[in-house]
């Protein structure tokens, strides 16, 4: 009698991955995962300093820009024909200019004539008077505006800002009256004779930082024609605060 086995033949051992191959395979994901996530962070790091970077030129343009434009237009007088002929018997209020060349606090002070006020007389109320400088808030740098009858860079209030003190650190706001070398005992933009003037240019170099990211900076110069050139006796009377 024939006797049969009730086992089941092994074909082949069925068996899975080892501990090391399993912490090989961990170790190459962490790899590729923490090399994705170092890419995104630095990408993500690279875009927000650009978008720092571009906010604080921005805001450095736009100061500069605006300071250009009025100081090109500091002492328009539009009673300024009535001086004509007359020399300096005409003294106009708006020709005179005063800045204070500090790079850290600097500040300049000027008039023009506006359409629709008194022509020939400084209207303090209609904001012919005009300030700017640099002050510093919590320990940020910000550019700051004043109109009014009192426009000292001394004074306490009034001033508006320009600059964001939340983004950007204006380091320096410096304006300069280059008066060149000096010839016969007077500078080179002095005019002398009968009727003295001075030409004015005015040099600005202005500086900032991103706050909280005092590596990022950025500097803007330029160089301002005063249109309206200053007349007088005594030139030296010319830098002076414009009284109303």
């Amino acid at each position: 009698m024939r006797m049969f086995s009730l086992r089941t033949p092994v074909i082949g051992r069925q068996r899975g991955f080892s501990v090391v191959e399993i912490m090989i395979a961990m170790v190459a994901s962490l790899i590729v995962v923490g090399s994705v996530l170092a890419f995104t962070v630095s990408t993500v790091q690279s875009n927000t300093e650009n978008v720092q970077a571009t906010r604080l030129s921005q805001d450095l343009r736009a100061v500069m820009g605006l300071v250009t434009r009025e100081l090109r237009r500091a002492g328009y007088d539009e009673g300024s024909l009535d001086g004509i002929g007359r020399g300096t018997a005409y003294v106009s209020p708006f020709s005179t200019m005063q800045i204070v060349a500090n790079s850290a606090l600097g500040c300049v002070t000027f008039a023009y004539d506006k359409e629709g006020g008194t022509a020939g007389s400084i209207d303090a109320d209609r904001g012919e008077l005009r300030a700017y400088r640099r002050a510093v808030i919590n320990g940020v740098g910000v550019i700051q505006m004043r109109t009014g009858a009192n426009t000292s860079c001394q004074s306490a209030g009034g001033w508006n800002n320009l600059t964001d003190p939340q983004s950007s650190d204006v380091t320096a706001f410096t304006l300069n009256l280059p008066l060149s070398a000096v010839v016969g005992g007077s500078p080179l933009s002095d005019i002398g004779g009968d009727v003295p003037l001075r030409i004015r240019n005015v040099d600005i170099v202005l500086s900032g930082r991103v706050v909280g990211r005092p590596e990022i900076v950025r500097t803007m110069d330029s160089r301002v024609r005063v249109r309206a050139d200053c007349i007088r006796t005594n030139l030296d009377d010319c830098n002076a605060v414009p009284a109303p």
